[in-house]
């Protein structure tokens, strides 16, 4: 029986314009006649050449080389002219130069047709039935989307009846499909045998006389230069706002004269027409000022990102011929020794040169290069797209109608420099009169809502994907009024979240090549969301056939998109053959008042009845991820060079699991047994083998930006081969879409059917997992999985352990359920055990680790030291942090030292925006701290802490050395094991100690701890571990990293060294600013009394131990200055009792508030937490609550000067951050107002 592993997926997808009549009939019909069918070469029944003529339809309308349809009427064990009522599926595959004979041999061949299985879920849409006289159709006519009726009236000739789905499809596709049909039926049966499919046109005449009326009108081209456009602005609103950014703002008048200076500056460096000048910014007014000028001077600027891999930087420079290069204080560094000379553009540059009356003397014109963009090229280099000015100020021109920019427009600047619509962000906003709005680079990839009500944008260009994400309500954004959709496909949820909501959605499609081409308004939720709409008026569209771009395709069917108009860039830089290849000169289709040159797009559209376009796919081997445009086979061409990879291919499949992500297939160079073709490799045999995913996937991430990084690796026995020894793109492509959820590169195991316990718990946390996704439930379903590889949130994991103590009666640790390698049958198994009486897993060997751990850095690896005279350079983990942002502020305030803050982020650019971000939020940022402010990228779970090798050198020797090491950095989740938090917050306190050990000069080394009760008493060590069995994770590697630092600064390479642990417990805002951490657990259970309106009077003679931040901060950063004595333990034993506490919140804020006993005071709490659910603020913090039964004083006998003498300044603080919270509108505190913090 036919099954769909046996046919093609062949489905003809509806074809209508967004409004249906209420009316409208269930089935649409259409009738035409022609003549018989005969062939005079040979004896092919009539009915092979129907069958034929059908094939080569769905080929043509599908735009695809292998078809699948249903039949009734054909018989081929009797002679073909007597019908029959057999239901049939055929399926063909066409390949290159197929002659007609060819084809309908294939046809009749008995492996094209099976009987179909009626049970089978349905790979295709379409019938052909056969008969030969007037007899009533079948049922299964109607029940697909389109049936092709064909009677055999003898010598009247052929009757054909087209029904289709009148919810699917507009009426007057209905005839243009049907005629279609009969122009390929003729063709076929007229044609010599030995002419090729190829060869026949499958376009009527009544399709090409329509296609060239929704083209009639002739593309118009607007000739200037882009800073022209931009002077005549400026010459009509001189004091109109130009910029508005986060580190300044400029008006026409002053953004015209700062780029006029600058101007002049690059044409005494020799810039003028056709000179290519790289830049490199972080977001910034800075940047448009540089561009601007560039332009002015007569030259192109070209775009790039400081954060990419150096050695694709030398390369783009080389091949631009670059001398100059225009940067920033904070990406100079990464191009100095490049053989360029590198201007850092600034205010104080600004400042410097002189002020000028006009732009300088240049002979640039419409036809000059304006800008270079390098997008990832098919040959493994990236190619240089050139823009003229004609072109940009065209597209920017039609841009005011098409996408409704104009003077009023406040226009977000969200994209990166080096993607195409950050020139649209930019110049279309100038060349309109509005104003460009730059947010921070941490704002506009973290904060987007306030960025955008801050700046009273109205007009934004983003990703569907990122604009739902960072707009998760629209109703929060007032000012917005145009949202522009761009980069990849919209989709009906993304229609839904925006459209009625938003004045004007539009989805705007256009690749870097020709701008924006199309433009769609969506007018309801209703509209079809691939709808990408009609060209501006500068631009005409055209679709040709997928198999030849000199003829058009067939209204309705799919093919490439070709964009003629003076919009089109020049070409791709000093690549001839690469320009010739997609863009041409002249057309078969078009008569008169043609533009005359034309760009293939590779996209693959298709005409909607109404002349409107929607968007299909890609035809090659290009995919937009997140808006970037990614030639895959540029990544694997640099996989390919890898010497452990025999065979490798990257995809961005469209459905399954891995739907929208780029996935990286490895054959490696490695002998395996199994030689069947797409078979996973097991884990233990790419152990046992050497080969690393994750040391491929360093090396290639040296090569290629972060955003061509495969997301997915899958390796397998061996890749499928074409029949010209290519790999299969095709097979591997359905093979990840067909494929079912995967943990570690292996398939999920089934759990038996008698596993009743594991099953209910596959299905549990499958669903927790799955967060809505119905396709990742179900694939998840039934199979036994790794709990933490899901990635299940803090709020997953407590639900699941509040699931299983209501089911099971059994109370799991979150340690136990986030623990590495606890898989479903495990988890399973434990249960089982726990209900049988058995004890739960092996406790935490707290002393094991500790004791392991301390022998990689108790032996010296180096010989005598030089003494540390002075502080000049410190390195500081964790400084986007809380406490982090206030010792970077006072190491910059009251040090004369040089910082390294160690950021994990994608790019300098964005390390830098987090760092300068976080410190303006705290309220004290400079632009003098850039100068003493060095960004190291890196991750504190990666080998050497993610940087690189001159870094890292820095920290044991050499020049430049690093003198100081502050580790405050440290993965905060509460909820996930030891295990899981083992590399980032234990070994990378081991990898900093280890080399403090090679160190050739002293050193001082101060570590930041936490997580742990503080006690004003000597620690006990041995009851510190004692007591590490009931802590979380993140407390545990707390203190292993703690008791490490403490071995170390005894032992003897520690001794040469100072080294100092500091130790707080909650940590508040300052008494000046009151800026409170609002995640913290303190706040969280004062909410939750405020609410309840009651308190636990048991701990009202307790202390409670908190420091502001300020204090805990300078006790850090005490360790920089001269003669810091021996190594010690700072505790921050600053407080305030528990009873003046609450007694601040009821006699100064107001608060009605009861004491209770401490048994009432947990019951109540318990309870309103577990009423609340999920949305609780202290839901994912259980634990902590259940350790302390929601307590958060110590119990003290004595009170020593030490916590005493600062709890006046204390509770001013205190008293400012309590203030400061009330006046947050988002954790404003009223007694039953909700408890989500």
């Amino acid at each position: 029986m036919t099954t769909e592993g046996q046919i093609n997926i062949c489905i003809f997808k509806p074809l209508r314009g967004d409004d249906l009549p209420d009316d409208r009939p269930g089935r649409l019909s259409a009738h035409l006649e022609t003549a018989n069918i005969k062939c005079e070469e040979s004896h092919v029944p009539s009915t092979s050449f129907i069958l034929t003529a059908w094939a080569l339809f769905l080929k043509t309308y599908l735009a695809t080389t292998a078809v699948s349809f249903s039949t009734l009427g054909f018989r081929f064990d009797s002679p073909a002219d007597e019908a029959s009522e057999n239901a049939l599926v055929h399926s063909l595959e066409f390949k290159d130069h197929d002659t007609i004979s060819d084809v309908l041999d294939r046809t009749l061949a008995s492996t094209s047709w099976k009987p179909l299985d009626t049970t089978a879920s349905p790979c295709f849409n379409t019938l052909l039935l056969y008969r030969s006289a007037e007899t009533s159709t079948s049922e299964t006519a109607s029940q697909m989307d389109i049936c092709l009726v064909v009677t055999d009236r003898r010598e009247l000739g052929l009757s054909l009846d087209m029904n289709i789905c009148g919810t699917k499809f507009s009426s007057s596709i209905t005839y243009r499909l049907l005629h279609t049909y009969r122009h390929i039926l003729v063709m076929l049966s007229t044609a010599s045998l030995s002419q090729t499919i190829a060869t026949l046109c499958p376009l009527t005449r009544d399709d090409l006389q329509q296609v060239r009326r929704w083209n009639q009108r002739p593309p118009r081209r607007h000739d200037a230069c882009v800073h022209q456009v931009f002077e005549r602005q400026a010459r009509r609103r001189p004091s109109s706002p130009a910029v508005c950014s986060w580190d300044g703002e400029l008006t026409y008048a002053e953004l015209d004269k700062l780029s006029t200076k600058l101007a002049h500056e690059l044409s005494r460096l020799a810039v003028g027409p056709e000179v290519f000048v790289p830049y490199s910014f972080e977001k910034s007014l800075y940047a448009v000022v540089a561009t601007l000028a560039v332009l002015k001077a007569g030259g192109a600027f070209v775009p790039l990102d400081s954060s990419h891999p150096q050695d694709r930087l030398r390369s783009i420079v080389s091949r631009l011929g670059a001398k100059i290069l225009l940067a920033s204080p904070g990406t100079s560094s990464v191009f100095q020794g490049m053989s360029l000379h590198v201007l850092t553009v600034d205010q104080p540059l600004l400042d410097r040169l002189p002020d000028q009356t006009h732009d300088p003397e240049t002979e640039v014109g419409p036809r000059n290069s304006a800008f270079v963009l390098f997008t990832s090229g098919s040959t493994g280099e990236p190619k240089g797209l050139v823009q003229e000015h004609s072109s940009v100020c065209t597209v920017n021109a039609a841009y005011g109608d098409s996408l409704f920019i104009n003077e009023n427009s406040r226009v977000l600047s969200f994209a990166a420099h080096t993607f195409d619509v950050s020139t649209v962000d930019v110049f279309a906003t100038l060349s309109q009169g509005g104003c460009v709005c730059i947010p921070s680079e941490d704002g506009r990839l973290n904060d987007l809502v306030p960025v955008i009500n801050e700046f009273r944008v109205n007009w934004v260009d983003l990703t569907p994907s990122f604009a739902v994400a960072s707009i998760p309500c629209p109703e929060e954004v007032p000012t917005l009024e145009t949202l522009v959709l761009a980069g990849e496909g919209v989709k009906r949820e993304h229609l839904a979240h925006f459209v009625g909501k938003i004045s004007r959605v539009i989805n705007c499609y256009g690749p870097a090549e020709a701008g924006g081409c199309l433009a769609q308004v969506y007018k309801s939720v209703t509209c079809q969301p691939q709808t990408v709409g009609r060209p501006p008026k500068s631009a005409r569209c055209w679709i040709v056939d997928v198999n030849n771009w000199r003829r058009l395709a067939p209204v309705g069917a799919a093919g490439e998109l070709v964009i003629e108009g003076p919009t089109l860039a020049r070409g791709y830089l000093n690549d001839a053959r690469k320009t010739k290849s997609v863009f041409f000169s002249r057309s078969s289709w078009t008569r008169r008042r043609s533009y005359g040159r034309f760009y293939r797009t590779g996209d693959l559209v298709r005409y909607r009845p109404d002349g409107l376009i929607n968007f299909v796919g890609r035809r090659d081997t290009q995919a937009k991820i997140r808006g970037q445009r990614v030639e895959l086979t540029e990544v694997e061409d640099h996989l390919a060079d890898d010497a452990s990879v025999s065979l490798c291919l990257v995809e961005f499949p469209r459905s399954g699991v891995y739907a929208d992500r780029l996935v990286g297939v490895i054959q490696p160079r490695l002998c395996c047994d199994d030689a069947v073709t797409l078979n996973l490799v097991p884990t233990e045999t790419l152990v046992h083998s050497g080969f690393s995913v994750h040391d491929l996937a360093a090396r290639l991430s040296r090569r290629v930006p972060t955003y061509m990084m495969p997301s997915q690796w899958l390796v397998v026995n061996s890749l499928p081969l074409t029949d010209s020894k290519k790999v299969d793109r095709r097979r591997v492509r359905n093979w990840l879409a067909d494929m079912p959820v995967s943990v570690s590169g292996d398939p999920c195991p089934l759990i038996p059917l008698e596993n009743k316990l594991a099953l209910e718990l596959s299905r549990k946390v499958s669903a927790l997992a799955a967060r809505g996704n119905e396709r990742v439930k179900a694939a998840l379903d039934g199979r036994t999985f790794d709990l933490a590889a899901t990635g299940v949130d803090s709020i997953q994991v407590m639900t699941l352990s509040r699931w299983i103590h209501e089911v099971y009666g059994l109370k799991l640790s979150v340690n136990t359920l986030t623990a590495s390698g606890l898989t479903i049958e495990k988890l399973a198994e434990l249960i089982a055990a726990l209900q049988n009486g058995h004890k739960q897993l092996e406790a935490f060997d707290m002393r094991g680790e500790v004791s392991s751990l301390s022998k990689l850095c108790s032996t010296p690896k180096s010989g005598r030291l030089q003494h540390l005279a002075s502080t000049k350079a410190v390195l500081l983990t964790g400084g986007t942090g809380f406490l982090g942002i206030e010792i970077l502020r006072q190491l910059l305030c009251n040090y004369d030292v040089d910082i390294m803050v160690h950021v994990r982020a994608s790019s300098l650019h964005h390390g830098r925006d987090r760092v300068v971000s976080a410190a303006n939020k705290a309220g004290w940022w400079s632009e003098a701290f850039h100068r003493r402010l060095e960004i190291w990228i890196g991750d504190l779970g990666h080998v050497k802490l993610g940087l690189r090798e001159e870094q890292w050198n820095r920290l044991i020797g050499g020049d430049s050395m690093i003198d100081v090491i502050i580790h405050n950095g440290a993965a905060v989740r509460w909820n996930q094991a030891y295990e899981s938090l083992r590399a980032q917050n234990t070994l990378s306190t081991v990898q900093l100690l280890e080399a403090m050990t090679s160190r050739r000069r002293t050193g001082r080394f101060v570590y930041v701890s936490g997580g742990q009760a503080l006690t004003s008493e000597v620690d006990d060590e041995d009851q510190m571990m004692v007591n590490s069995v009931d802590l979380t994770g993140y407390a545990q590697t707390k203190m292993v990293s703690e008791l490490l630092v403490k071995r170390f600064a005894s032992s003897e390479p520690g001794r040469r060294h100072t080294v100092r642990i500091v130790k707080p417990s909650y940590i508040i805002g300052d008494a000046q600013t009151g800026r409170a951490n609002q995640s913290d657990y303190l706040w969280g259970l004062t909410r939750s009394a405020i609410e309840l309106g009651t308190y636990s009077r048991e701990s009202l003679d307790g202390w409670l131990y908190v420091s502001s931040v300020d204090r805990v901060a300078e006790a850090v950063c005490q360790i920089c200055k001269p003669g810091i004595s021996t190594s010690s333990l700072v505790k921050m034993l600053d407080g305030l009792p528990m009873r003046e506490f609450w007694d601040m919140l009821k006699r100064d804020f107001g608060y009605e508030l009861e004491a209770v006993d401490g048994g009432e005071w947990w019951s109540s709490l318990l309870s309103h937490v577990e009423r609340t659910g999920p949305g609780h603020c202290l839901w994912p913090l259980q634990h902590m609550l259940e350790a302390e039964r929601g307590e958060v004083a110590s119990k003290v006998t004595v009170l020593t000067p030490e916590m005493t003498e600062g709890t006046t300044r204390t509770l001013e603080a205190m008293r400012k951050n309590i203030q400061h919270l009330k006046e947050d509108a988002r954790f404003f505190w009223n007694r039953g107002d909700g408890a989500s913090v």
